[in-house]
């Protein structure tokens, strides 16, 4: 695509993606030193004409983690974001908690300091329920270990063995709140994007799960897809609930706590994600040869 860059941005609470195809000026960047990604949103938007009182700012995917900087630095974007009513965001990761601190903290404070929210993805944290370790694994008839290929490279197994992973996922989430806390730093918006992990129904999770023996013993012998579906999304809003959004609201009770994206209210859902397919015993709407799955509510 030549020098264009897509910017991708997420509307809190609406599933929607906007597409913005700028042209980057590699000159400006030059004399900024801000990284590409920031450069590119610098050169393509302009300040507000009117003040968006108290509208969430828009979040762009070039708009998370600016990099290392002084906190000085961090405030003059911030502020320079905020001219544009856009909001920076930072990500929690154990992969370097040392460096990771070093990019988020400048940031948190300059957005303190102007009075605006300090925003945190924090994905990363939530990967891992099913680590591939065999003690995650189905069990079949014979008392074998196996795990549900059908997610690609991951390793999924028996969603009811993940009770005894959620306090190492907390532990993760509790690490971040703390250090904030003692930075004397609040979080007001955060987001995760839990997908190809934790219990699921989609692809051939149902399937594996009917021979699975734990499976069968806590659902019963002959559960049905619907009977399926009900307890994976209970047990997955469990564990959100447990490892993230719990923590996170004790600690800030004001923050906006979400996963991204959201569905219709209708009862089914209009798309499927780029890892899942449609399986055949999955209920589902058609229309004009689309299936639409019944979703849970």
């Amino acid at each position: 695509m030549g020098n264009k860059v897509i910017i991708k941005a997420f509307v809190w609470m609406l599933p929607v993606a906007v597409f913005i195809l700028p042209q980057c000026s590699l000159q400006t960047e030059e004399k900024t030193g801000w990284p590409p990604k920031i450069q590119v949103i610098l050169d393509n938007t302009s300040e507000l004409k009117y003040d968006r009182g108290n509208r969430l700012p828009l979040y762009l995917w070039p708009g998370i983690d600016p990099g290392i900087m002084n906190e000085s630095t961090a405030e003059n974007l911030v502020t320079e974001m905020n001219k544009r009513g856009i909001g920076i965001i930072c990500s929690w990761s154990m992969e370097d908690t040392s460096k990771v601190l070093s990019e988020c903290l400048p940031v948190a404070h300059a957005q303190q300091k102007l009075g605006l929210r300090i925003n945190i993805s924090a994905t990363d944290l939530m990967d891992g329920f099913f680590n591939g370790d065999t003690s995650t694994a189905h069990i079949d008839s014979r008392g074998l270990p196996f795990f549900d290929t059908s997610f690609g490279k991951h390793r999924m197994g028996c969603p009811f063995t993940l009770d005894k992973r959620k306090d190492e996922i907390k532990e993760r989430f509790d690490y971040f709140i703390d250090r904030y806390t003692k930075e004397g730093l609040k979080v007001d918006f955060i987001f995760t994007d839990w997908e190809i992990d934790g219990p699921l129904e989609v692809n051939g999770a149902y399937e594996a799960s009917k021979k699975c023996e734990r499976c069968r013993k806590n659902l019963g012998k002959d559960f049905t897809f619907m009977d399926f579906q009900k307890k994976m999304r209970e047990m997955r809003a469990y564990l959100q609930s447990y490892t993230y959004s719990g923590p996170v609201l004790d600690a800030f009770p004001a923050a906006l706590v979400g996963n991204y994206a959201v569905y219709p209210n209708d009862g089914y859902r209009y798309w499927y994600d780029y890892f899942e397919y449609y399986a055949d015993d999955q209920p589902c709407k058609v229309e004009q040869n689309a299936r639409y799955r019944k979703w849970y509510n």
